[in-house]
């Protein structure tokens, strides 16, 4: 997971601010256009999740429940229950990451960060046996 965030990180330094190119079947929509140091903030955020073990993401979840509901805390709450290993867990990660997408007062840069997320656990989720 750490290549993939580097990966993603390094892209986006090349890139700087820019315009992502569309995929295909999606003309007619607005192309996404992100702040870097808001798109770095959050890939900094998911990677402090993503380096806990699943007994120290435990930990952290015990108690989450009492935690103002932030952007920040949804998404950390999402990351953290990606992090326990299981199929539940990634389940609660993909259903939180989905209330974040759909909500349209987030903005792009975190939006961005989302889709991403979701993709990744949806994989785990089908390759789960």
């Amino acid at each position: 997971m750490k290549n993939i965030l580097s990966i993603l990180l390094i892209m986006i330094f090349i890139g700087g601010c820019q315009t992502f190119p569309q995929a295909d079947g999606w003309e007619g929509q607005t192309p996404i256009v992100v702040e870097l140091e808001q798109v770095i903030y959050w890939l900094q955020a998911a990677n402090n999740a993503i380096e806990l073990t699943p007994d120290e993401a435990r930990q952290q979840l015990n108690g989450f429940h009492k935690m103002k509901k932030t952007r920040f805390n949804t998404f950390r709450y999402a990351l953290l229950n990606q992090q326990l290993g299981t199929r539940d867990g990634w389940e609660v990660s993909r259903d939180t990451l989905r209330n974040l997408a759909g909500d349209k007062s987030n903005n792009e840069d975190l939006l961005w960060v989302v889709r991403i997320h979701l993709n990744h656990i949806q994989a785990l989720i089908n390759n789960h046996e």
